[in-house]
């Protein structure tokens, strides 16, 4: 079985649309035994948790090798002289 919420937001154009389908028909609003706030905000504490250890890991480590991947590496300190000096 499919849930509604997964195909309403890929039907939305915008992410206005989206929003709202993905809300609405959380378990909570039909009165689903056993599911209240407190598991839907465990739910979305543990899932903002997991996205800003995951943006942490995955993007910053990332963004960090691209950057010293692009560094050239020290020059070698060359002993012969230049070649406009002699």
């Amino acid at each position: 079985m499919r849930v509604p919420a997964v195909w309403m937001a890929l039907a939305a154009k915008d992410v206005s649309g989206k929003i709202p389908a993905i809300f609405f028909p959380a378990a909570i609003w039909p009165g689903v035994p056993g599911v209240g706030w407190g598991n839907t905000l465990l739910n979305w504490l543990l899932a903002g948790v997991g996205n800003l250890v995951g943006a942490v890991v995955f993007v910053s480590t990332s963004y960090w090798y691209q950057f010293l991947s692009g560094r050239p590496e020290k020059a070698a300190i060359s002993t012969a002289e230049d070649a406009e000096r002699t």
